[in-house]
């Protein structure tokens, strides 16, 4: 009896040294994964700022049109900005 006792008190130890090991190591995965997430966040931001992308179109012969015509659909409220 005592004999048991013992050993599910030792083996509840070792259940619970293996679960705050995982825990520990999920942790540490969310802080990467987090930190990867500011790092790719901030990189998407540069390659969609707009002077970047104007520098690329007008490497590759892009232009601005001389005129610029809005078409306006009837009901729609939403404005549209004039560069």
């Amino acid at each position: 009896m005592v004999t048991a006792l013992v050993t599910g008190v030792v083996v509840l130890n070792v259940l619970l040294a293996q679960q705050a090991f995982q825990a520990r190591t999920l942790r540490d995965n969310i802080s990467a994964l987090q930190a990867n997430r500011v790092a790719l966040t901030e990189h998407l931001a540069a390659l969609s700022a707009p002077g970047r992308i104007q520098t690329w179109a007008i490497a590759r012969g892009m232009v601005t049109p001389p005129d610029v015509i809005v078409l306006t659909v009837p009901g729609m409220t939403a404005k549209v900005g004039h560069p």
